[in-house]
């Protein structure tokens, strides 16, 4: 199967898309923007408790929480099975993709904002050392024993 899994993958992506009900997003686009916008500030919270928890500090903590916050893809399938088993109204289920939709759109964007803002200041130095000043020049010896020798 495995070869098939780009064409699987790429096939649920535009049933997806297909499945969007563009005219409702202008219509409500403020909405879905305030809750797209909620979901992803709340999910970023839950991460920053959870990496600050299991010790993740500084860099790696914006990646951890930067890396995770859209709603997922696991969403559209509760949503379509919500509406099979009338959970809830198809309206609702209509406005809840776009909003699933949106943060995962959002989330590569919040990776470039992560190198334009947070890396940059990680990577000036800020906090710690310069690299050590080698002033030896000494001929270079390989030691130890791999596949080939």
């Amino acid at each position: 199967i495995n070869p098939f899994k780009g064409l699987l993958l790429g096939l649920f992506f535009i049933t997806v898309g297909a499945g969007i009900d563009f005219a409702l997003a202008s219509t409500i686009w403020d909405s879905v923007v305030f809750w797209a916008a909620v979901t992803v500030a709340a999910k970023m919270a839950v991460l920053l408790l959870v990496g600050w928890f299991y010790g993740l500090r500084r860099q790696a903590l914006w990646l951890f929480c930067l890396s995770l916050p859209q709603a997922g893809e696991f969403a559209f399938v509760l949503i379509a099975f919500g509406v099979a088993n009338a959970v809830f109204e198809p309206a609702f289920a209509d406005q809840l993709l776009l909003i699933v939709a949106l943060t995962m759109l959002v989330t590569p964007l919040l990776f470039i904002l992560y190198d334009k803002l947070i890396a940059h200041a990680y990577s000036t130095g800020q906090g710690g050392r310069e690299a050590d000043a080698i002033d030896e020049d000494n001929p270079i010896i390989i030691a130890g024993r791999g596949r080939v020798g």
